[in-house]
């Protein structure tokens, strides 16, 4: 789009999210896996449709802290529920 020329951007695949300029601060990040590629590759493709994203799984995996961290790779305001 012309509209978002000159912006900053991450880019997966093809999804394409415009840089949030969130400062979150410096953190420690996570080991990248396999899964954790996946997964952010699944969120960032949800993103880009105008979906949501619903991480399911066992307790201790790293579930909330793979969602923290690419909301932190693209400077993007992330807020986490834990319903339980």
């Amino acid at each position: 789009n012309s509209q978002h020329e000159g912006l900053c951007s991450v880019h997966m695949l093809q999804a394409r999210l415009l840089y949030g300029f969130e400062l979150v601060g410096v953190g420690e990040r996570l080991v990248t896996t396999p899964l954790t590629e996946r997964c952010w590759l699944t969120m960032t493709q949800a993103f880009q449709l105008r979906l949501g994203f619903c991480a399911s799984g066992p307790r201790g995996v790293g579930k909330t802290e793979t969602v923290k961290d690419l909301a932190i790779a693209a400077a993007l305001l992330c807020v986490c529920i834990g319903c339980q």
